[in-house]
């Protein structure tokens, strides 16, 4: 009889060691799996690449804690747009959509070093840009503020 009992709680244990294992397992591939199918719907449906990535972003964030978040150069650049037009605009976004905080953006636009006058490298990016237009395309009015509005304004 004691043969049994120790028979049969060995069984019962190795079933519930499995049956934690199957939903463990499941737990950790049911959001991958559900990921990769919006991620694949969003591809489809999205108009461009910037959205798509956007929205890609706000789902992969949306159950991560704000310090392990990580966000594309899409979601940089609409998060520095955002901050940029106003504060309160992007405290009202940050809380539907996961956005970097405000300090990372200023932090990350800081990096940039921005300097008044003519600035060779954007005038050559601007020349190989437009080298295969026709002649009609460059006529363009290439209009310069001379006043500061923001300090450290830049593109990630």
């Amino acid at each position: 009889m004691d043969k049994m009992r120790k028979a049969l709680h060995a069984q019962r244990s190795m079933v519930y060691r499995l049956k934690r294992k199957y939903l463990r397992q499941n737990q950790i591939n049911k959001p991958k799996t559900s990921f990769n199918i919006i991620k694949n719907y969003i591809n489809l449906k999205a108009k461009d690449k910037m959205q798509a990535n956007l929205l890609i972003d706000v789902v992969k964030n949306l159950g991560v804690k704000p310090n392990a978040r990580r966000y594309s150069k899409e979601t940089k650049r609409v998060a520095t747009s955002i901050c940029f037009q106003s504060s309160k605009a992007y405290n009202y976004a940050s809380k539907f959509i996961p956005l970097p905080a405000q300090r990372t953006v200023q932090r990350a636009v800081s990096k940039y070093e921005i300097t008044e006058g003519i600035d060779n490298p954007t005038l050559k990016a601007l020349e190989n840009a437009t080298k295969e237009w026709s002649t009609a395309e460059r006529l363009v009015v290439l209009l310069v503020d001379e006043m500061s509005i923001k300090k450290h304004i830049g593109i990630i």
